[in-house]
């Protein structure tokens, strides 16, 4: 490979090129490729190594949008450093609007975001996806921006997520984090304390920072909409002028809180969940957020914060049953 030329598998970009790029790596149940995109931009000057991703779950669109969108205005003149663009990751899960392959089975064992570390290049075809953009992929980046919107029947507020402090880190990849954690300048900041606490819905996952990859994930909206694209577009622009990949200052209007936990606020019991709070709402411990009737109007539920904090998610689908998540409460 020449000098200033970026390789992923049999594609090559030299210095100042610009590419859209399908790679296939499987087959799908008619014999028609399985294919990925990636748009590559190989800035003329010098500079960070940038993979900005969409649709690990095939549903949220809007990271999508946001990416196909600037990888368009992206000149390679003005940039420092290598853009790489992945608008649909998991292609299978996209073509049928759903989080997961539903062509696999069992449904509910391939989610993407579970298998970045051992995805096989052997194994199912999510798999096989996830082992393609680690094998072939992130050897060429040092920073990771996972663009995500919550899942249908639920809508986030705008919210970057970071590894804690409690995970050992290369200091050089701490410090990175730490920057474009202020740089986003999203008004959430979610940085785990602890691997583990008392309504956690999701663990927390550092596969890409272990192999010396900064990674942010910016969210907001809800599958499948492009709804508050803006704000993931703002994000992206930021982060890439405070790394300095393209000219200009970071827009930093937010003042931002840290929080250390999210908490999911579940039903105990079936009916119709009426939201009575706001989504960014700041409530108190105590406060009531919502509540549950039955079909003839009665409340037999009433949903209480369990504690301080920002709330950031909310369930949009009204017929609800018991532990259906309702609210996710971020704990500054």
């Amino acid at each position: 490979m020449g000098k200033g030329e970026v390789k992923i598998k049999d594609l090559i970009v030299k210095e100042g090129g610009k590419v859209n790029h399908w790679f296939t790596i499987g087959q799908m149940l008619d014999g028609s490729p399985y294919r990925v995109p990636l748009i590559v931009i190989n800035g003329k000057k010098p500079g960070p190594k940038l993979l900005v991703g969409a649709c690990v779950h095939g549903d949220e669109v809007l990271g999508t949008e946001a990416i196909k969108t600037i990888a368009k205005k992206i000149s390679p003149e003005e940039l420092s450093g290598i853009f790489i663009g992945a608008p649909i990751i998991n292609i299978a899960a996209y073509m049928t609007l759903a989080r997961v392959d539903k062509l696999e089975t069992p449904i509910g064992d391939n989610s993407m975001s579970g298998l970045w570390d051992s995805g096989s290049a052997e194994g199912s075809m999510t798999e096989r996806a996830a082992a393609f953009f680690r094998e072939e992929v992130l050897p060429s980046v040092e920073y990771y921006i996972d663009i995500h919107s919550s899942a249908t029947g639920s809508y986030n507020s705008p919210r970057a997520i970071v590894a804690g402090d409690f995970v050992e880190l290369d200091p050089v990849v701490r410090k990175r984090i730490d920057e474009i954690g202020v740089g986003c300048n999203y008004e959430v900041v979610f940085k785990p304390k602890s691997a583990s606490w008392k309504g956690m819905y999701f663990p927390p996952r550092t596969f890409f920072e272990s192999r010396g990859i900064a990674k942010i994930v910016l969210e907001t909206g809800g599958a499948p909409t492009i709804s508050d694209v803006e704000t993931i577009r703002e994000g992206i622009y930021n982060i890439m002028k405070q790394i300095k990949m393209i000219p200009g200052e970071p827009h930093l209007k937010n003042k931002q809180t840290y929080c250390s936990r999210l908490i999911a606020i579940r039903s105990n019991t079936g009916g119709i969940f009426r939201f009575t709070a706001q989504l960014r709402d700041r409530v108190k411990k105590g406060q009531k957020l919502g509540e549950i009737t039955d079909v003839f109007d009665n409340v037999v539920e009433e949903i209480i914060a369990p504690e301080d904090g920002i709330l950031v998610k909310i369930a949009t689908t009204a017929a609800v049953y018991t532990g259906i998540r309702l609210i996710v409460l971020a704990v500054p």
